[in-house]
């Protein structure tokens, strides 16, 4: 909201209405809903598309990151630099934090946007439980009782083309035009 707010144009548009306050909160509000509009559009159109064939698909699209906090291990980053170095489909990453631990996802092209939620709850549960065992440790998503994991980001890794946050116990988007509700 910022970026709009504060922009050029928006400061001009407030000039220009010196009298009347509630024109440009209109007018801003007007934007907001029409950059919602779009993102949803581009949203929808994503997940209607068929995936790539052949070795395209198997081409880097999406990046997923999913914070863990780890209650029985210290985690140190020169720890993390032989995995990274060996797997390319998950990283891991440290913070200054040493108790939290970001795992990186990257999937194919061949993943649709539909599929985005599903395949993120079952790998990140499946890639928690093999953490646990093979450290004997206890990491988890940090929230004081049990839901699904927030990820921190899902975005397109060749871009930025999609600024619609999508985060697990969220609906996507209500396709009503002028009305966004997450969940």
């Amino acid at each position: 909201m910022k970026p709009y707010i504060f922009s050029k144009q928006s400061l001009e548009k407030q000039n220009e209405l010196r009298e009347n306050c509630t024109g440009w909160i209109r007018w801003l509000r007007g934007l907001f809903e029409e950059s919602a509009w779009k993102a949803m559009e581009v949203a929808q159109l994503a997940m209607q598309r068929h995936g790539p064939e052949g070795e395209e698909k198997y081409d880097d699209k999406w990046k997923m990151r999913l914070r863990l906090r780890s209650w029985s291990h210290s985690i140190r980053p020169n720890q993390l630099t032989s995995w990274n170095k060996s797997i390319d489909k998950i990283k891991l990453i440290s913070t200054a934090d040493r108790n939290e631990l970001i795992v990186e996802f990257i999937t194919g092209k061949n993943l649709l946007m539909g599929d985005l939620w599903g395949m993120g709850m079952q790998s990140s549960t499946i890639f928690l439980c093999a953490l646990n065992i093979a450290t004997g440790g206890f990491f988890w998503w940090y929230v004081p009782t049990y839901r699904p994991p927030n990820f921190a980001r899902f975005a397109p890794s060749h871009s930025v083309l999609l600024p619609v946050g999508l985060g697990l116990g969220r609906a996507l988007v209500s396709l009503r035009r002028g009305r966004n509700r997450y969940g």
